[in-house]
């Protein structure tokens, strides 16, 4: 629902306290695998187990760098990765293949 009244976020306010807003994100099944065994590696590390995948997505997009040169250089990575490169350690395959888990509908 769009905002009826502008609102000033004054720059010391904490991120993580602000107005949220949904987002869709659609991409790869390998990347969503692997968003889930860094949420749970982050736990394992002593996060919290509350920690969600948006927390971690909002956390590793205030890290990336904001240069447009970096940037690229990313994208050009990311468009010429092969699934390989999602594994984290101690993910499991089969041979050479990952096998993605059923999927119920809603949030993770």
């Amino acid at each position: 629902m769009p905002r009826k009244h502008p609102r000033d976020i004054h720059h010391s306010e904490v991120i993580r306290e602000c107005e949220k807003w949904p987002t869709n994100i659609i991409w790869p099944a390998p990347i969503d695998v692997r968003l889930n065994a860094l949420v749970d590696r982050a736990i394992q590390a002593g996060e919290p187990d509350t920690l969600s995948r948006s927390e971690l997505l909002a956390a590793l997009v205030l890290a990336a760098p904001s240069e447009g040169e970096e940037l690229t250089t990313i994208l050009r990575t990311y468009r010429k990765a092969k699934v390989a490169q999602c594994m984290t350690a101690g993910s499991t395959s089969n041979g050479n293949v990952i096998t993605l888990e059923a999927r119920r509908p809603g949030r993770r």
